[in-house]
């Protein structure tokens, strides 16, 4: 079974699969399944139907990385090695590798910010309390007995 699965915040990904034509069904986790993405997306019906399915799959996929930073795309094959670097793959490279697939995550990463990341201060560690005061500071509470 071949699965697409989305890790992102926009359906920007779906909404290429609709515009190119590529039927696709979303699947729900089964209730009391936890599950760490977004979308799982069903192609089975769209790979059977269509004989030439690899490579109208491969070229959204490779259209939709090369429109935005950040974009990746992971490919688990069938004999479940990985293939994590699809940046540079053309159309046709992308294709074979998606025929010797069985799984593909796509992931879109955050919106780089405009502004410089900004430091918490955060809690002080025990060093440098003893730095500050000469003096070490309990890790945890003492509790004393009745």
């Amino acid at each position: 079974m071949f699965r697409l699965v989305i890790f992102m915040k926009t359906k920007s990904l779906l909404d290429d699969l609709t515009a190119a034509g590529i039927e696709y069904e979303i699947r729900l986790p089964r209730p009391g399944v936890i599950m760490n993405s977004g979308e799982l997306v069903d192609l089975a019906k769209y790979m059977k139907d269509h004989a030439g399915w690899a490579m109208a799959i491969a070229a959204v996929l490779v259209a939709w990385i090369r429109a935005k930073s950040g974009r990746k795309v992971m490919v688990t094959r069938t004999d479940s090695s990985v293939v994590t670097q699809t940046e540079g793959l053309s159309v046709n490279e992308f294709a074979e590798v998606l025929k010797m697939s069985k799984e593909v995550i796509a992931v879109e990463g955050a919106k780089p910010s405009k502004d410089p990341p900004v430091a918490s201060p955060g809690p002080a560690a025990p060093e440098a309390s003893k730095a500050r005061t000469g003096k070490r500071e309990p890790l945890s509470p003492r509790v004393e007995g009745p």
